[in-house]
């Protein structure tokens, strides 16, 4: 067995910065699906370019049905058993706020900032990028390994089944798309649909509600159009739905105000009222009463409100919410049931239940021992708040690419990576590769 070489990532790391500005310049956020891009035209185009950049660096590639790519390094042609690498190329919208464009690739400083340069593309180019450096290294291994792109991660994952149809699964591998150090749980999802019904006339006092509004997001912007023609605009700040409190939430901001608008009905104003005491600058349930021993600081939530739509008689809010694992689904409906305004109901409109590795699995002893040789960090492996593509791909877990204290960083404006840190993520996933593939 070769030593690994640390030089190698300094001394090609220009060619992985080109391949990244390349990724970057893609506006890749879901849109229409089209002709053989069942996602939009831009995910589909980071998806061909990912895989133009894996075949001018040696790789086999496959696309499979237009929305999942890999590129392959074949050691033994007789078996399907694969480590695999997971990542996505598809991202959110820019929103607003930006200091640099938001879908090209600027360095200040030692920093990289542009949309996806965190998440996810510029950890899954490292790992690309860590792929090609050990191929070129001359090591012989006896397993194969791919690095696959998917192309709607954002928005639910729906890529995933593309793939698992005609593929088998990795015997197992990571995603770079949470954190450090390697992720063996992830915490329950839940999305809540509330649907609010008025009498005739109680919302004649709104004309339109409309925002920059997704669910893997804290909305950053919220406008309410009232029957008179006046406009209100509130604007907060965004930040991924699972750190809320990283945020300022432009849809709650917009209830505290209007629960006392003298241009809304009663009614309306009780309604803002709730909404907002139940979940302005309420990220944790703070704003939930606990109910039949359901004690809310051990469920460990993170809620966040993220759309509201008018329609007719209702006003409709969405709401993600994630607990913690050893909670259930049921019950987070009921607590949320017991805490429900009135004349609403919910349904439930997202379900994932928590995400539970094998703590003694050989993979996260390797993992831990890798990143602590790395980085001289504590390595045990941790729980987080996210949704990454290990709760739909089977074997695999969260590892990288963001190191402990850095949070809030993706779906914001000015999305950012450092230079030092990138090189630290292609460092350990070599190591981690070579690990894995003996």
């Amino acid at each position: 067995m070769k030593e690994w070489i640390p030089e190698a990532i300094d001394d090609q790391f220009e060619d992985y910065l080109d391949a990244l500005q390349k990724m970057l310049q893609i506006e890749s956020v879901e849109s229409s699906a089209l002709p053989n891009a069942p996602f939009g035209k831009g995910p589909k185009d980071a998806l061909e370019q990912a895989l133009s950049i894996a075949r001018a660096w040696g790789f086999h590639t496959v696309l499979i049905d237009n929305a999942v790519g890999y590129a392959e390094w074949i050691n033994d042609s007789t078996t399907n058993n694969y480590v695999g690498v997971l990542g996505h190329v598809d991202v959110v919208p820019a929103g607003t706020g930006w200091s640099y464009h938001p879908f090209d690739m600027t360095i200040v400083n030692g920093v990289i900032y542009g949309r996806g340069v965190l998440d996810n593309k510029g950890p899954v180019m490292a790992a690309l990028f860590a792929a090609k450096l050990l191929k070129d290294s001359g090591q012989v291994f006896k397993k194969n390994l791919r690095v696959m792109f998917g192309t709607n991660e954002e928005m639910g994952s729906k890529d995933l089944p593309f793939y698992l149809s005609k593929e088998q699964p990795p015997i197992y591998g990571f995603t770079p798309d949470s954190q450090f150090p390697a992720v063996y749980a992830e915490k329950g999802v839940v999305g809540i649909r509330f649907k609010t019904l008025f009498s005739a006339g109680d919302l004649d006092g709104l004309r339109t509600i409309s925002g920059d509004f997704i669910s893997s997001s804290v909305p950053d912007k919220a406008i309410f159009i009232f029957a008179n023609g006046t406009e209100k605009a509130f604007y907060g700040k965004r930040a991924p739905s699972n750190e809320p409190q990283l945020g300022k939430n432009a849809i709650t901001m917009a209830a505290d105000h209007l629960k006392n608008h003298s241009k809304l009905s009663p009614e309306v104003q009780a309604f803002f009222n709730w909404l907002s005491a139940t979940f302005h600058s309420k990220h944790c349930g703070e704003g939930l009463t606990s109910i039949n021993g359901l004690d809310i600081p051990d469920m460990d939530i993170q809620i966040t409100p993220y759309k509201m739509q008018l329609k007719k008689d209702q006003l409709i809010v969405e709401v993600s919410l994630r607990y913690s694992i050893d909670y259930t689904e049921e019950q987070i409906l009921t607590l949320i049931e017991a805490n429900n305004f009135k004349s609403t109901i919910f349904e439930v409109i997202r379900s994932i239940p928590p995400k539970i590795f094998n703590q003694n699995h050989p993979m996260l002893k390797e993992m831990k021992r890798i990143y602590e040789e790395v980085t001289g960090l504590d390595g045990t492996p941790i729980v987080t708040t996210g949704a990454t593509y290990a709760r739909f791909m089977p074997n695999i877990i969260a590892f990288g690419p963001s190191f402990p204290g850095q949070i809030g960083i993706a779906h914001n404006s000015d999305e950012y990576m450092y230079i030092d840190d990138l090189k630290r993520n292609i460092k350990i996933y070599e190591l981690t590769l070579q690990e894995m593939l003996q």
